[in-house]
């Protein structure tokens, strides 16, 4: 049976593959340059099998140059390194020429069963997409970890995803008379022009002299788990959300600086390049722990499951390893590639449970909703 994936879930296979024909990780700096010298050798994959989950391994031997594809009451087949980069190479002009879209790729087939069949999607709830064990020549340690993929060649994918869990809420306020309900409501109402879309009705507000509290994060697991990674956290992201609907800004790099000019959670700090270290740092350990374990919607108490760190399939076909290791170079190149962005505000059925920039009022007193979403660039 042909399987059909879209570009990004083809490049957790297309990782396996190149780094089988590798047999090493490469580290790279903030800008996913790699670094030359600089590496972790590859002890082994491993893997399960489609459909019977029975756990495939993909042993290195660096000698003979050869991978040795093993599964469970099965001879151990032997396959060539040299093997493995040509199959490599062929797979990743394919996946890189046709589109974002799924799409089926049965040239990969005959190679597939070679290996096993072995089953790389994911489950959502995880964020490591594959666990190998790896050689660090510093410490001489062997350790099993499992890494995160994110490709530069598909369609940049989300670190946090849009959901009823990533809804902030907000007061409407306005500086100078009693708040007009009526008003506010028409000020809201949904433009058919997709032109005017959340961004634009929360600037009417503005514009007619209101002003948005943030008052919560609505989801109760969430709002717990930002509180795990600092107290003020909540009211940072909440300051960001209402930032951005005003602004084209949307980097995380031009976002935190205005943060900071602003100073929402009134730290003291001896100069503004000092203040800025401290929303930049908060920030970090957010995006850090969302790419390595944190999710929106379950309890997370801290624990890694990407307890390796960040593959990054580059547009040269070439993977960058940001392992755990290299902690401080993980977080500037997420920090240096993500982005907020706006997600569709109207949607319908499953999306609708994530609606936003809409009227709504508890107790007589009128909010309106902003959604988190965070993509890389």
């Amino acid at each position: 049976m042909v399987i059909s994936r879209n570009a990004g879930e083809w490049a957790e296979l297309y990782t396996l593959l190149k780094s089988l024909s590798d047999g090493k990780l490469f580290s790279a700096d903030g800008d996913l340059n790699l670094i030359a010298g600089r590496y972790y050798p590859i002890i082994q994959i491993d893997m399960q099998q489609k459909n019977t989950k029975e756990p495939i391994s993909y042993i290195v031997d660096t000698e003979t140059k050869s991978i040795s594809v093993e599964l469970r009451g099965e001879k151990p087949e032997q396959i060539s390194m040299n093997r493995f980069k040509e199959e490599a190479e062929s797979f990743f002009k394919i996946i890189s020429s046709r589109g974002k879209a799924a799409f089926e790729v049965p040239e990969i087939s005959s190679f597939l069963e070679k290996l096993k069949t072995p089953e790389t999607k994911q489950s959502s709830d995880k964020k490591a997409d594959i666990h190998m064990v790896i050689h660090d020549v510093m410490t001489g340690i062997e350790s099993n970890v499992g890494f995160s993929i994110k490709s530069k060649h598909s369609k940049p994918s989300t670190l946090i995803n849009a959901s009823g869990q990533t809804l902030f809420q907000y007061e409407v306020k306005h500086a100078s008379k009693p708040v007009n309900k009526e008003e506010i409501k028409e000020l809201l109402a949904v433009n058919p022009d997709p032109k005017e879309g959340p961004k634009a009705r929360i600037r009417k507000l503005e514009e007619n002299g209101y002003h948005l509290a943030f008052k919560k994060v609505k989801s109760e697991k969430f709002r717990e788990n930002l509180q795990i990674i600092d107290s003020q956290l909540d009211h940072i992201l909440g300051s960001c959300l209402h930032y951005i609907m005003l602004s084209s800004k949307s980097m995380l790099t031009d976002v935190l600086p205005l943060l900071a000019a602003k100073n929402p959670c009134q730290y003291n700090a001896s100069s503004d390049a000092r203040l800025l270290s401290f929303y930049e740092y908060k920030m970090k350990r957010l995006i850090t722990d969302a790419a390595l374990g944190m999710t929106p919607s379950k309890p997370w108490d801290g624990e890694y499951d990407a307890s390796g760190g960040y593959l990054v399939v580059k547009d040269t076909g070439d993977i960058a390893c940001y392992h755990l290791y290299n902690w401080n170079t993980l977080q500037d190149y997420l920090y240096k590639h993500l982005r907020f962005e706006t997600p569709p505000s109207t949607g319908k059925n499953s999306k609708a449970s994530f609606n936003y920039a809409l009227y709504y009022e508890v107790e007589n007193i009128p909010y309106v909703d902003i959604c988190l979403q965070i993509r890389f660039k």
